[in-house]
């Protein structure tokens, strides 16, 4: 099971989202705590990954990165190892794409073997 969070842009009276989401958590934290990824948008549309195992270093990330556009996956593993390479976002990134990707989910993909086949035919590399 995963909890996924998003905010975009503050309100009127505040400067960040960042407690939105801290406090989004806080009533959905059963949903996964063993493995954190954290997507924060600052001021000059910079795009940075935190990843944590951890609950408290996931907070204060939240804490030490105050940004415009937060999203947020927390984790229990079901069909893989809690490890920081484990955890959300998955990055897609490819010359033949004309963006980059970070992609969140829940649950399990069940036919990944196929995917992965038929993506590596297109020139995708999984990591």
């Amino acid at each position: 099971m995963c909890g996924i969070i998003g905010f975009i842009g503050p309100k009127k009276d505040q400067k960040t989202v960042n407690d939105e989401v801290s406090i989004q958590y806080q009533r959905q934290q059963d949903r996964g705590t063993k493995g954190y990824g954290i997507i924060t948008v600052d001021k000059n549309n910079k795009a940075t990954i935190h990843r944590s195992l951890i609950e408290n270093a996931a907070l204060l990330d939240l804490l030490r990165f105050p940004s415009k556009m937060v999203f947020m996956h927390h984790r229990n593993p079901t069909s893989s190892d809690n490890r920081i390479d484990q955890t959300h976002p998955i990055i897609v990134d490819n010359e033949a794409l004309t963006h980059k990707y970070f992609v969140i989910h829940n649950g399990v993909i069940s036919n990944s073997d196929k995917i992965i086949e038929t993506h590596e035919k297109e020139g995708f590399i999984y990591t």
